[in-house]
């Protein structure tokens, strides 16, 4: 994962939501702070989480600069996912839409 990561969530933020990073994080659930501490990487806690506030967001952009910001194909608002849960951390059950491509990007990204 490269440094622009953080450049792209900050431009996301700004351009879909009109929200700082502080809101945006609240928004997503994400703890305050974390946006900013990001150097290396990021949790995939973090990354569900944002996932799933953002359905639209087009996560292989987001961690690897690739594509549109925004995905083309129409998602189901936040409200209504029907993706299976999964479990994270053994603490948390969040709902992703597009869980499997999520999943193919982080193997990507941690080869």
């Amino acid at each position: 994962m490269d440094s622009d990561f953080k450049t792209r969530l900050v431009e996301f933020a700004r351009k879909q939501y009109d929200m700082g990073m502080t809101r945006f994080e609240e928004y997503t659930g994400i703890n305050s702070g974390t946006i900013n501490k990001i150097r290396d990487g990021i949790s995939t806690t973090t990354l569900a989480k944002i996932a799933e506030a953002c359905p639209e967001l087009n996560i292989r952009w987001l961690l690897l600069g690739k594509g549109e910001m925004t995905q083309t194909t129409q998602t189901e608002p936040r409200a209504t996912l029907t993706q299976p849960t999964v479990e994270i951390h053994s603490a948390q059950t969040v709902n992703i839409g597009n869980w499997s491509e999520l999943i193919e990007l982080i193997k990507s990204v941690k080869q």
